[in-house]
């Protein structure tokens, strides 16, 4: 089935409904911000580029969240849930994947059916074929693939050797976002709220114990980490960075690891006392760009800004990420029309500087849709 989104909300209606970038604070309005974009500078800042809607739906399924996406035999592709509300009863989620060549033009494919509430699906492109993880809640995650595009495979248990780990209220491993670094791939896996590992696979489909990049009982005020995305640096080393539940300062905040190959030992710093969730980071040259789950408004854990006109909420956030400091620092707020159940995001990059961002917007109960973004860093 082909969709055509583009005919969508406009860019300028989209800008106007809350979305602030620190180049607009600074006095950049929307054309003059995508002609910054085009300029070729040294790495510094993001920008925000043009923004839309690519799925929502009408009917007994219409929320659809929790995306990831890549880029895979000149198509992109956008993972994600859809469910009748966020959390279900009976639980009834399925995962969708969206293909496109050109970001406007969208086709819908339905994946094979897991057993559990399917949910919090990752994308991972190789040569050889594209895979996809769903950790259909509270079961481990599954893997089906497809090498033609066409034919999925049906799900099976990703990491079995994980059911051996049983963390808090699961039974198996939940992987994130899987990376390609050096040969090899790697991913981060934590037990719900316990243990992040770090495996590593050959191919996307046999993965193997490497190393534990952290633990609840190890460092004060952790207890709890969980959806811990990875990135690898300029210099080799790899970069985990977790969202902490019911953390002393404020919940779901982020904690930060940071390790040199082998990847065996790691250091720990505790981020922002701010609402961290559903990242996604990846890296252009010396620039690291974040996207997460935040909170607006003037409570603890929350980002005190001068916007959204008394519209405050969760909302998605875009970061760079300052290794030398260990902390994030704010480049964007995006837009919502809901205000309050965001987030779970894909980054990609689409060039030396210039990447896509998607993230689902709802309200928690019944409607949510996906939207990607266009960025530019100057």
């Amino acid at each position: 089935m082909a969709i055509d989104m583009s005919v969508t909300t406009s860019r300028r209606q989209f800008v106007q409904t809350g979305v602030v970038t620190l180049a607009s604070l600074r006095g950049l309005n929307a054309e003059e911000a995508d002609a910054v974009i085009r300029q070729p500078q040294r790495p510094r800042r993001v920008v925000m580029g043009e923004m839309r809607r690519i799925f929502t739906s009408q009917g007994e399924r219409d929320y659809n969240a929790f995306t990831n996406m890549t880029f895979w035999r000149g198509k992109y592709y956008v993972v994600f849930t859809q469910k009748t509300r966020h959390i279900a009863s009976p639980p009834d989620g399925r995962l969708m994947i969206l293909e496109s060549a050109d970001l406007r033009q969208w086709s819908v494919t339905t994946l094979p059916d897991a057993p559990g509430d399917d949910r919090d699906a990752k994308i991972l492109s190789t040569a050889e074929r594209l895979v996809v993880y769903n950790t259909p809640y509270p079961n481990e995650t599954m893997v089906s693939f497809t090498s033609d595009g066409v034919h999925w495979t049906d799900p099976t248990v990703a990491y079995p050797v994980g059911q051996r780990k049983v963390g808090r209220e699961t039974r198996g491993a939940q992987f994130w976002k899987p990376k390609f670094h050096d040969g090899m791939y790697y991913v981060a896996c934590d037990y719900t709220n316990d243990t992040v590992d770090l495996l590593k696979s050959s191919d996307g489909l046999r993965w193997e114990y490497h190393a534990t990049i952290m633990t609840g009982s190890k460092y004060p005020r952790t207890e709890r980490p969980t959806e811990t995305a990875i990135v690898f640096l300029q210099d080799g080393s790899c970069l985990a960075m977790s969202r902490l539940n019911d953390v002393e300062g404020g919940n779901c905040i982020a904690g930060f690891s940071i390790a040199k190959p082998p990847y065996t030992s790691w250091d720990f710093a505790l981020g922002q006392a701010i609402r961290f969730g559903g990242q996604a980071v990846e890296r252009f040259d010396d620039t690291i760009v974040v996207a997460a789950r935040a909170e607006i408004g003037q409570q603890p854990g929350q980002w005190d800004l001068p916007i959204d006109h008394g519209w405050n909420g969760m909302r998605t956030a875009v970061y760079t990420f300052n290794v030398h400091r260990m902390r994030l620092e704010l480049q964007a707020i995006l837009p919502s029309e809901h205000r309050r159940d965001n987030s779970y995001c894909g980054v990609i990059r689409t060039g030396k500087d210039r990447g896509i961002i998607s993230w689902y917007d709802g309200d928690t109960t019944d409607k949510s849709d996906v939207w990607i973004a266009n960025f530019g860093i100057v």
